[in-house]
């Protein structure tokens, strides 16, 4: 099984652990992340 590796810490963020993260396919400043808490989250770098 897999593990989840880092947890973001920010107002905005995940309340659990990260399961998830993929860059967008044609955006260098969008990713994507899942989370156990059941929300998926698209981030825009530029503003984090």
């Amino acid at each position: 099984s897999l593990a989840p590796v880092f947890e973001f810490s920010s107002k905005y963020s995940h309340k659990s652990w990260i399961t998830s993260c993929k860059w967008h396919a044609k955006s260098w400043f969008h990713l994507l992340s899942s989370s156990y808490d059941g929300k998926v989250i698209l981030w825009d770098v530029r503003t984090q």
